[in-house]
């Protein structure tokens, strides 16, 4: 069981969503015909994430372990992706917002790291 706070759990399904069409050119590029698997994976994540009661403040989810390293897999490709454009001191509003959202998925990135530890 992976246990996320309301406010992860709305910056992941958001970020999964955005990034859909940019993952399945990756997943067709790395996987070839078997990339539909992968994309179907991604997709039923996608569901998962959007069928919990949003209005607590921390959510659980039943994942499986090929879902959490597909999300670990992602988290790990973004997150650097986000570091990448950061600029300067990161002191304007932009680049605090951005590196708010960074902290949020390496927290994310960590909890997924640890459930596959155990």
């Amino acid at each position: 069981m992976i246990t996320l706070s309301q406010e992860q759990s709305l910056i992941l399904q958001f970020h999964l969503s955005v990034m859909r069409g940019s993952v399945k050119k990756g997943f067709k590029k790395t996987y070839g015909f078997k990339y539909r698997e992968k994309m179907k994976l991604y997709d039923e994540v996608i569901k998962k994430l959007q069928s919990v009661d949003q209005s607590l403040e921390v959510q659980e989810y039943n994942l499986s372990i090929d879902e959490v390293e597909m999300l670990n897999q992602f988290l790990g490709f973004y997150i650097t992706e986000l570091e990448s454009n950061l600029s300067g001191d990161g002191q304007d509003e932009d680049q605090k917002d951005i590196l708010h959202i960074i902290n949020d998925l390496k927290e994310m990135s960590r909890k997924f790291h640890e459930y596959l530890a155990n």
